[in-house]
C-alpha cells in the first residue's frame, strides 16, 4: 500500500477530530481508483485500534461500538462501483 502526500491533511484532520472527542462512528471515504483511499482507511484504523487499551480484542467492548458488533466481520466495507 502506497502512502501519497495528499493523504496527510485528511489523515491529520481525522485524527484531530478523534483526539478532540468529535470523531464519528462511521466515515464514507471516496476516491478515484489508485488515489490512496485504502491507505488512508488503513492508517486511520491503525490509529484508532492503537488508542484502545487491550488492542482490537477490547475494541468491541466500547459502549458506542458494541451495538454494531456482528454487523460486518471486518468493519471495512467497500462499495461496489457502478
Amino acid at each position: 500500500m502506497k502512502w501519497y502526500p495528499w493523504l496527510r491533511p485528511a489523515y491529520e484532520k481525522l485524527v484531530e477530530s478523534y483526539q478532540a472527542g468529535r470523531g464519528h462512528h462511521a466515515l464514507l471515504i471516496q476516491a478515484l481508483p489508485g488515489m490512496g483511499d485504502e491507505a488512508l482507511c488503513y492508517a486511520l484504523s491503525r490509529y484508532l485500534l492503537c488508542q484502545q487499551p487491550g488492542g482490537p480484542q477490547k475494541l468491541w467492548a466500547l459502549p458506542w461500538l458494541s451495538a454494531y458488533a456482528g454487523w460486518h466481520a471486518s468493519g471495512l466495507l467497500h462499495a461496489d462501483a457502478g
